[in-house]
Protein backbone atom coordinates (compact mmCIF):
# COMPACT_ATOMS: atom_id res chain seq x y z
CA UNK A 1 0.00 0.00 0.00
CA UNK A 2 0.83 3.67 -0.42
CA UNK A 3 0.88 3.76 3.48
CA UNK A 4 3.46 0.78 3.65
CA UNK A 5 5.57 2.58 0.86
CA UNK A 6 5.96 5.97 2.81
CA UNK A 7 7.14 3.64 5.84
CA UNK A 8 9.44 1.58 4.39
CA UNK A 9 11.12 4.84 2.38
CA UNK A 10 10.92 7.07 5.14
CA UNK A 11 12.98 3.89 7.02
CA UNK A 12 15.46 3.94 4.09
CA UNK A 13 16.99 7.11 4.99
CA UNK A 14 16.20 7.18 8.75
CA UNK A 15 19.52 8.14 11.10
CA UNK A 16 19.60 4.87 13.41
CA UNK A 17 19.25 2.90 10.64
CA UNK A 18 21.71 4.51 8.56
CA UNK A 19 23.97 4.36 11.50
CA UNK A 20 23.74 1.05 11.86
CA UNK A 21 24.43 -0.11 8.59
CA UNK A 22 27.99 2.39 8.52
CA UNK A 23 28.79 0.28 11.44
CA UNK A 24 28.12 -3.45 10.22
CA UNK A 25 31.53 -5.23 9.22
CA UNK A 26 32.27 -5.41 5.32
CA UNK A 27 35.09 -7.05 3.79
CA UNK A 28 35.98 -6.10 -0.02
CA UNK A 29 38.91 -6.56 -2.47
CA UNK A 30 40.83 -3.87 -3.71
CA UNK A 31 44.13 -3.32 -6.01
CA UNK A 32 45.98 -2.98 -2.58
CA UNK A 33 44.51 -6.04 -1.36
CA UNK A 34 41.54 -7.08 1.18
CA UNK A 35 40.19 -4.31 3.26
CA UNK A 36 37.83 -4.84 6.29
CA UNK A 37 36.37 -2.90 8.21
CA UNK A 38 33.35 -0.30 9.04
CA UNK A 39 32.34 1.43 7.09
CA UNK A 40 34.48 4.47 7.76
CA UNK A 41 37.54 2.42 6.51
CA UNK A 42 36.62 2.79 3.12
CA UNK A 43 36.03 6.89 3.00
CA UNK A 44 39.34 7.90 4.94
CA UNK A 45 38.10 7.87 8.23
CA UNK A 46 40.34 6.16 10.98
CA UNK A 47 39.83 6.01 14.56
CA UNK A 48 36.46 5.06 16.39
CA UNK A 49 33.96 4.24 14.12
CA UNK A 50 31.60 6.23 16.45
CA UNK A 51 33.06 9.80 16.07
CA UNK A 52 31.94 9.44 12.38
CA UNK A 53 28.54 8.66 12.21
CA UNK A 54 27.58 11.73 11.33
CA UNK A 55 29.69 12.08 8.39
CA UNK A 56 28.83 8.23 7.33
CA UNK A 57 24.92 8.97 7.86
CA UNK A 58 25.45 12.18 5.41
CA UNK A 59 27.21 10.39 2.89
CA UNK A 60 24.93 7.03 2.78
CA UNK A 61 21.76 9.84 2.46
CA UNK A 62 23.59 11.43 -0.73
CA UNK A 63 24.31 8.05 -2.47
CA UNK A 64 21.09 6.00 -1.83
CA UNK A 65 18.99 6.37 -4.27
CA UNK A 66 15.25 4.75 -3.79
CA UNK A 67 12.47 4.87 -5.94
CA UNK A 68 9.12 3.93 -5.27
CA UNK A 69 5.91 2.71 -6.67
CA UNK A 70 2.69 3.24 -4.85
CA UNK A 71 0.59 1.24 -7.14
CA UNK A 72 2.64 -1.96 -6.86
CA UNK A 73 4.06 -1.12 -3.30
CA UNK A 74 7.05 -1.87 -4.81
CA UNK A 75 10.38 -0.25 -3.91
CA UNK A 76 13.73 0.16 -5.78
CA UNK A 77 16.67 0.92 -3.93
CA UNK A 78 20.52 2.46 -5.45
CA UNK A 79 23.73 2.52 -3.28
CA UNK A 80 26.41 4.34 -4.53
CA UNK A 81 30.41 3.81 -2.88
CA UNK A 82 33.73 3.92 -3.90
CA UNK A 83 33.97 -0.02 -4.59
CA UNK A 84 30.97 -2.53 -6.16
CA UNK A 85 31.34 -4.87 -3.93
CA UNK A 86 30.98 -2.64 -1.01
CA UNK A 87 27.77 -1.20 -2.47
CA UNK A 88 26.51 -4.46 -2.83
CA UNK A 89 27.06 -5.65 0.75
CA UNK A 90 25.43 -2.15 1.98
CA UNK A 91 22.47 -2.93 0.08
CA UNK A 92 22.31 -6.24 1.63
CA UNK A 93 22.85 -4.89 5.12
CA UNK A 94 20.48 -1.96 4.47
CA UNK A 95 17.57 -5.09 3.78
CA UNK A 96 18.85 -6.67 6.60
CA UNK A 97 18.24 -3.73 8.82
CA UNK A 98 15.11 -2.59 7.46
CA UNK A 99 13.19 -6.18 7.77
CA UNK A 100 14.74 -6.34 10.97
CA UNK A 101 13.26 -2.65 12.40
CA UNK A 102 10.20 -3.69 10.42
CA UNK A 103 9.74 -6.90 12.43
CA UNK A 104 10.38 -5.59 15.64
CA UNK A 105 7.76 -2.88 15.01
CA UNK A 106 5.12 -5.22 14.22
CA UNK A 107 6.03 -7.43 17.25
CA UNK A 108 5.51 -4.37 19.38
CA UNK A 109 2.20 -3.41 17.59
CA UNK A 110 1.22 -7.09 18.29
CA UNK A 111 2.36 -7.01 22.16
CA UNK A 112 0.35 -4.64 22.43
CA UNK A 113 -3.00 -5.36 21.39
CA UNK A 114 -2.81 -8.66 22.74
CA UNK A 115 -1.83 -6.92 26.21
CA UNK A 116 -5.04 -4.67 25.37
CA UNK A 117 -7.20 -7.95 24.39
CA UNK A 118 -6.07 -9.84 27.12
CA UNK A 119 -7.04 -7.26 29.68
CA UNK A 120 -10.48 -6.70 27.91
CA UNK A 121 -11.20 -10.43 27.98
CA UNK A 122 -10.60 -10.52 32.00
CA UNK A 123 -13.27 -7.73 32.36
CA UNK A 124 -15.39 -9.64 29.53
CA UNK A 125 -15.01 -13.45 31.91
CA UNK A 126 -15.98 -11.51 34.95
CA UNK A 127 -19.15 -9.27 33.61
CA UNK A 128 -19.89 -12.86 31.96
CA UNK A 129 -19.76 -14.30 35.46
CA UNK A 130 -21.79 -11.56 37.44
CA UNK A 131 -24.59 -11.51 34.44
CA UNK A 132 -25.01 -15.64 34.77
CA UNK A 133 -25.36 -15.27 38.47
CA UNK A 134 -28.11 -12.57 38.01
CA UNK A 135 -30.13 -14.36 36.04
CA UNK A 136 -29.42 -17.30 38.26
CA UNK A 137 -30.50 -15.77 41.50
CA UNK A 138 -33.47 -14.20 39.83
CA UNK A 139 -34.66 -17.82 38.91
CA UNK A 140 -34.15 -18.85 42.44
CA UNK A 141 -36.00 -16.08 43.96
CA UNK A 142 -38.92 -16.26 41.81
CA UNK A 143 -39.63 -20.16 40.84
CA UNK A 144 -42.77 -19.42 39.38
CA UNK A 145 -43.94 -16.58 37.01
CA UNK A 146 -46.87 -15.24 37.88
CA UNK A 147 -46.91 -11.95 36.07
CA UNK A 148 -45.60 -10.55 32.77
CA UNK A 149 -43.27 -8.14 35.27
CA UNK A 150 -41.20 -11.13 36.29
CA UNK A 151 -41.52 -12.66 32.69
CA UNK A 152 -40.18 -9.36 31.30
CA UNK A 153 -37.20 -9.06 34.13
CA UNK A 154 -35.98 -12.82 33.04
CA UNK A 155 -35.84 -12.10 29.49
CA UNK A 156 -34.20 -9.29 29.70
CA UNK A 157 -31.19 -11.59 31.97
CA UNK A 158 -31.00 -14.23 29.88
CA UNK A 159 -30.74 -11.54 27.08
CA UNK A 160 -27.82 -9.85 28.94
CA UNK A 161 -25.92 -13.07 29.20
CA UNK A 162 -26.45 -14.28 25.71
CA UNK A 163 -24.84 -10.50 24.98
CA UNK A 164 -22.14 -10.84 27.58
CA UNK A 165 -21.60 -14.85 26.02
CA UNK A 166 -20.88 -13.18 22.37
CA UNK A 167 -18.75 -10.61 23.71
CA UNK A 168 -16.57 -13.07 25.86
CA UNK A 169 -16.22 -15.30 22.71
CA UNK A 170 -15.40 -12.65 20.14
CA UNK A 171 -12.69 -11.52 22.44
CA UNK A 172 -11.65 -14.74 22.95
CA UNK A 173 -10.85 -15.56 19.57
CA UNK A 174 -9.42 -12.13 19.04
CA UNK A 175 -7.32 -12.83 22.06
CA UNK A 176 -6.15 -16.51 20.03
CA UNK A 177 -5.17 -14.44 17.03
CA UNK A 178 -3.27 -11.69 18.40
CA UNK A 179 -1.34 -14.48 20.58
CA UNK A 180 -0.61 -15.75 16.42
CA UNK A 181 0.34 -12.55 15.32
CA UNK A 182 2.89 -11.91 18.29
CA UNK A 183 4.39 -15.13 17.75
CA UNK A 184 4.80 -15.33 13.99
CA UNK A 185 8.40 -13.89 12.59
CA UNK A 186 7.49 -13.71 8.93
CA UNK A 187 9.83 -11.66 6.88
CA UNK A 188 8.15 -8.42 6.89
CA UNK A 189 9.53 -7.85 2.79
CA UNK A 190 9.78 -9.69 -0.12
CA UNK A 191 12.80 -9.27 -2.30
CA UNK A 192 12.12 -9.52 -6.09
CA UNK A 193 15.63 -8.90 -6.85
CA UNK A 194 18.80 -9.67 -4.76
CA UNK A 195 21.21 -6.86 -4.56
CA UNK A 196 23.76 -7.09 -7.91
CA UNK A 197 27.18 -5.75 -7.98
CA UNK A 198 27.23 -2.38 -9.65
CA UNK A 199 29.82 -2.33 -13.20
CA UNK A 200 32.36 -0.09 -12.21
CA UNK A 201 36.02 0.73 -12.06
CA UNK A 202 37.48 0.78 -8.54
CA UNK A 203 38.77 4.22 -7.89
CA UNK A 204 42.71 4.53 -8.30
CA UNK A 205 43.46 7.13 -5.91
CA UNK A 206 40.20 9.38 -5.00
CA UNK A 207 39.68 7.27 -1.20
CA UNK A 208 42.99 6.38 0.85
CA UNK A 209 42.39 2.87 2.23
CA UNK A 210 44.30 2.56 5.57
CA UNK A 211 45.35 -1.03 5.28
Amino acid sequence: SAQEVAFFSELLRSPPLLRDVANRQYTVNTKRGTVSGPLTRFYGFSGNPQLHEKEMTDILTDNITLSASGRTGNIWLFVDTPFPDLSQQVALNIIRLVDDYSRARKHAQASAEREFIQGRLAESKQELSTAEDAAVQFRVDNREFSSPTLSLQDGRLLRDVSMKQQLYTSLLQSYDRARIAEAKNLPSITILEAPEKPIKPEPSSAIALPL
